[in-house]
């Protein structure tokens, strides 16, 4: 019995029988397949971002090749998996498939045991990767509220001094006034006023 399906997989293929196969073989392992022959189809479907994997073909499709819908990807999404699976084999047609932006290269026949657990090796990477970008993004937002929260209240502790200053000198003048037309003088109220001050907030 099939598993039901866990991840979503954009083939790009012209082919039907190396689409046939491929689908069947993912499938039987967990995942649902869907197929593209265009390289506009396939920029669509990175644009919606709903895949977890896209799987090309290093040939020719109806309107380009792999490479190009490689590189139509990565123009849109920078971190969904690209693997390519193909019959071409030469170093060549490996790196520039790979310097497109293709994070693995698979060739044909190499199907049963090897596509399906690759594919899944980097479903997994690309999910720890999201996840860790997703903590350092938290990490981040909780520093600058952490620094927000440090200058605020700086502002705030601040804003209490210059109060507290402003209701001292405030107090100091009225009880200049009252000592002065009490028959004090303004020369023994300044020198008295340290002591005045204590009682007033001891009182």
């Amino acid at each position: 019995m099939a598993i039901k399906p866990k991840w979503k997989i954009l083939y790009a293929v012209t082919n039907d029988d190396n689409w046939e196969v491929v689908q069947l073989t993912l499938e039987f392992r967990g995942f649902e397949v869907q197929r593209a022959r265009t390289v506009a189809e396939v920029a669509e479907a990175a644009a919606n971002g709903c895949f977890d994997l896209f799987l090309l073909s290093n040939s020719f499709l109806e309107d380009g090749t792999g490479r190009d819908a490689c590189a139509r990807i990565r123009s849109i999404d920078q971190n969904t998996p690209i693997v390519f699976y193909s019959a071409l084999a030469h170093p060549k047609d490996i790196a520039t498939a790979l310097a497109a932006g293709g994070n693995d290269y698979i060739t044909l026949p190499d199907i049963d045991w090897l596509l399906p657990d690759r594919v899944t090796a980097l479903i997994n990477l690309a999910q720890v990767r999201s996840l860790e970008a997703r903590v350092e993004e938290e990490r981040a937002t909780a520093a600058a509220l952490k620094e927000m929260c440090a200058v605020l209240k700086r502002q705030a502790s601040d804003l209490a001094f210059r109060v507290s200053q402003a209701q001292r000198k405030c107090l100091k003048a009225q009880a200049s006034f009252a000592f002065v037309k009490a028959g004090g003088t303004p020369a023994n109220f300044e020198r008295m006023w340290p002591e005045i001050l204590q009682r007033l907030i001891a009182a």
